[in-house]
């Protein structure tokens, strides 16, 4: 019957499997074991430990192996040999997280509040027939006399007011007082933009 080989890592010497051993062509009575295995069987697996092979020992033993943390709010208990929930830390890293949503829900409604203002920019600059490059050119025509002032000065006070409107109500979501929109509801709640007749 062909002998059962147990291989082992040649540094750590950690057990990685099991093979067939190979008949000795020079002697049918012998069986080649290669190096790093032995015919020494090892014990059952153990959760959280490693087999190791002492070559001059002729034996194996266990090897613990730390586990992964379950999650970063986790301390390694070495008495206990466990991971142990950080309370504090879960609760800093769960407020991180909520931090952050909001944090990325905001930049999700400026940057649509950002266009729906470059498309009311668009739609005047096509009514009032100019060929502005941006709207931040647009309203420095507000500041003197020229054809354009009227309407350059009411879009950059609807603008301010957009923005004056969103911070607004940014702090009120950051203060728990009202729920988080939508990049489209942000845009529904926008004020109308009229140039005085």
């Amino acid at each position: 019957m062909t002998p059962i080989i147990y291989t082992y890592e040649p540094e750590t010497r950690h057990y990685t499997g099991t093979s067939k051993a190979d008949p000795d062509p020079l002697d049918a009575s012998n069986w080649l074991v290669p190096a790093d295995a032995t015919l020494v069987a090892g014990g059952e697996d153990k959760p959280d430990h490693v087999q190791v092979f002492d070559p001059t020992a002729q034996k194996w033993a266990y090897e613990f192996i730390q586990p992964p943390a379950p999650s970063p709010a986790h301390d390694w208990d070495a008495k206990k040999q466990t991971w142990m929930l950080n309370k504090a830390r879960a609760a800093e890293l769960k407020e991180a997280e909520k931090n952050a949503q909001v944090t990325a829900a905001i930049e999700a409604v400026r940057a649509a509040l950002k266009a729906a203002i470059n498309v009311q920019f668009e739609a005047l600059n096509a009514r009032i027939g100019a060929d502005f490059k941006d709207a931040d050119a647009f309203t420095v025509y507000a500041g003197f006399e020229n054809a354009f002032q009227r309407e350059a000065a009411a879009f950059g006070a609807w603008t301010a007011l957009v923005w004056k409107t969103a911070n607004e109500y940014k702090a009120q979501v950051m203060a728990g007082k009202a729920p988080m929109l939508s990049p489209d509801e942000a845009v529904k709640m926008m004020p109308e933009f009229k140039v005085a007749s």
